[in-house]
Order: structure tokens, then C-alpha cells, then sequence
């Protein structure tokens, strides 16, 4: 039943930041300054994770010019506490990384050697997470995990647990980013 009341105006979300005509089929983010720490609305797409086990994957398409810009996949309880692995531009290079950034441990950077879109995995597990990603053509790579205990510790400030949700996230570090992130789908398959 419609009330005749707008509730768009009170939600944090800006059309621009978001197109599924500039890449048809695909859902393209324009990553805004804040990235996924910052309690700022992040540019990100979020889905409550329906089952324990199973494999969220996207395949992402993303050629960042410079080293401040991000995006990809995460498994978020909050602005405190996520696990998240993305492509990004390597210091000093032409090469694009897969950072992985797991929540309460040191952030990873793992050279890609392809320059096409990148398959993006998280598998969950009963008592963990863990991430990877898949080159064209080759073997997927997972580069760590998370145990749930970390991914669920109570925050600091702010809800102590409000459920868990994957997501799509494109982001530059206090400024736009300069490239558009194509996500050619994203989904969760369940499993036993």
C-alpha cells in the first residue's frame, strides 16, 4: 500500500554512485571517498547471508588509475568488522593487486597477472570465511580465513550484531574513485 510517503529521502544512497545501463548486464558502482571503515555511507550493495555454508562469488571487472581507488567483494557484520578482498592498483607499478583485507589480522597484496575481469570468492564455512579469487583460465587461489568468533566479537560502539551480509564495494581513499567497478553478477550458492 503506497501512503503517499517518500521514504527515499531519509536512506544515504546517491543515484549516481550506481548504473545498470553503462555496462549492460552488469551492475557498475562509481566508488565514493569513504571506504568500508568509515561509519560515512560507503559505496556498496549489501546481501544478508541466508544459510551458514556456502560460496558468495561475483566476477569483477575493474581497471583502477591510480593506487587510492578499490572495489570488490566482502563479508561485513559492520563498519568495524569485515573481511574483504579487492583489486587495486599495485605501488609503483602498472599492476593491479588483490588486496585481502581480513578482518583484526594484516592486510595481503597478491599480484594479478591478468588484466580481465577476476572471479571474487568467499566460502562459509561453520566457524570461518575464507577468500580467494579466480584468473581466467586458471586455478582458483584462496589467500586466507577468518574465524567467525572475530567476525562477530561485539564492536567497540555502536549494535553488537545486527546479522551478516555480503557485498559489492568500490571506493577511493578520500576521493572518488576514478573508474568505474562492472560486477557481472553476484550470488550465493548454499551448500550442505
Amino acid at each position: 500500500m503506497n501512503s503517499g510517503v517518500d521514504y527515499s529521502l531519509d536512506t544515504p544512497f546517491k543515484t549516481t554512485d550506481t548504473s545498470l545501463s553503462a555496462k549492460p548486464g552488469n551492475l557498475t558502482l562509481y566508488g565514493g571517498p569513504y571506504d568500508l571503515s568509515a561509519p560515512a555511507c560507503p559505496t556498496a550493495w549489501f546481501r544478508k547471508q541466508t544459510s551458514r555454508c556456502g560460496v558468495w562469488s561475483t566476477i569483477l571487472d575493474f581497471d583502477p588509475v591510480n593506487t587510492k581507488s578499490e572495489a570488490g567483494t566482502v563479508v561485513y557484520m559492520n563498519y568495524l568488522t569485515y573481511t574483504s578482498i579487492g583489486i587495486r592498483r599495485a605501488f609503483g607499478s602498472e599492476k593491479k593487486v588483490i588486496r585481502f583485507r581480513p578482518a583484526k589480522q594484516a592486510v595481503e597484496d597478491v599480484e594479478l597477472s591478468t588484466t580481465g575481469p577476476v572471479e571474487l570468492l568467499i566460502q562459509a564455512h561453520d566457524l570461518k570465511y575464507t577468500l580467494g579469487y579466480q584468473e581466467t583460465g586458471a586455478e582458483v587461489k584462496w589467500l586466507g580465513e577468518v574465524d567467525i568468533d572475530v567476525m562477530t566479537e561485539n564492536p567497540a560502539v555502536g549494535a553488537a550484531f545486527t546479522g551478516m551480509m555480503f557485498g559489492l564495494y568500490a571506493f577511493g581513499e578520500l576521493e572518488p574513485a576514478l573508474a568505474p567497478a562492472s560486477f557481472g553478477y553476484a550470488e550465493f550458492r548454499q551448500q550442505n
